[in-house]
């Protein structure tokens, strides 16, 4: 999706990659739900309170309070990326000072995932 070495997330500007980013968007939406739009996600990004980190295979976009880290919407091409790109957002998540790391999906994935925890219906939390 985007050539860059490696395992590499860099935070971006969401309107410089508007044009790739809202079909990811759009696509989650569709395939998680979610009660977000992708306009209310850019706004977002625009106005500091949310961030846009992209991948080689796709993006993540994160909110945070004091005590975490909210993947608010991840997208990507291929398998195994949660586990490739979890140290990223857990070192994220410790430089922010959280404590723990959340999503809210109706996928299920998660539920097979180390250190990941059930929490509610569709929602699932990381503690560090």
């Amino acid at each position: 999706m985007y050539p860059l070495p490696g395992d590499l997330m860099i935070l971006s500007d969401i309107d410089q990659h508007w044009a790739v980013i809202k079909p990811g968007l759009k696509h989650v939406r569709m395939k998680a739900g979610g009660d977000w739009t992708p306009h209310k996600i850019r706004k977002a990004c625009r106005q500091k309170q949310a961030f846009l980190f992209i991948a080689p295979e796709g993006f993540v976009v994160v909110r945070a309070d004091p005590k975490a880290l909210h993947i608010w919407v991840a997208y990507g091409k291929g398998g195994g990326l949660i586990s490739k790109y979890q140290p990223f957002i857990d070192q994220l998540a410790r430089d922010i000072s959280a404590t723990r790391i959340t999503i809210q999906s109706q996928r299920t994935a998660y539920r097979r995932l180390p250190g990941w925890t059930a929490t509610g219906r569709d929602t699932y939390e990381r503690s560090l």
